[in-house]
């Protein structure tokens, strides 16, 4: 006699079930893996931006240490690469002068404060970002009047905006190796006291 209960399962059956779960591996590796390189990708990008806008508003706006450059009394000095102002009161013995420089040779933005010594900004750049611009010009100047203003003349004080444009990158800033790399063009106007 023969039994009609079947206990096992059908070859067909049992190739149908493998191709459903390659399948559902597969599709499941790609999100898996994107999820991955965002999860990695994101933080970095995200510190990339931190520190883009960081420079941008402590050169601009100021910190608690400094003004910033809208509130310069005087330019002192403008190169392609370095700026020198003083803020403070016109009439007031507490007027100081600060100096923010582009530095090609270590991609690095420092800041000094009178006769102190140059400190990275912002503090919390990690060796491994690091800052580029076109043609090592970070900052552009501008007249008064709107014209273009020849960086490294004597006469700054006709000097009525300033710009910067820079791409801060961590590592290679390639997304596919998890790096970020954040482009930023900003300015400000100045208006001078004296």
């Amino acid at each position: 006699m023969r039994a009609s209960d079947s206990k096992g399962f059908t070859l067909v059956e049992l190739i149908t079930t493998m191709v459903i779960i390659a399948i559902l591996a597969t599709v499941t590796a790609g999100i898996v893996v994107t999820l991955m390189q965002l999860l990695v990708y994101m933080p970095r990008d995200v510190n990339t931006r931190m520190v883009a806008e960081s420079i941008a508003g402590q050169v601009l706006e100021g910190s608690p240490g400094a003004r910033g450059i809208g509130y310069a009394v005087s330019i002192n000095d403008a190169q392609d690469d370095r700026i020198t102002y003083t803020v403070g009161y016109p009439s007031s013995s507490d007027q100081y002068t600060v100096t923010f420089t582009y530095n090609a040779g270590t991609d690095k933005v420092y800041m000094q404060i009178g006769s102190g010594s140059s400190s990275i900004i912002p503090y919390n750049a990690a060796n491994n970002i690091s800052v580029t611009c076109p043609s090592n010009v970070f900052f552009t100047y501008y007249k008064k009047d709107g014209t273009s203003w020849s960086a490294g003349g004597t006469d700054t004080y006709n000097i009525g905006r300033v710009e910067i444009a820079f791409t801060v990158v961590t590592g290679s800033g390639l997304f596919t190796q998890a790096q970020g790399s954040f482009t930023t063009t900003s300015g400000t106007d100045v208006k001078q006291y004296i």
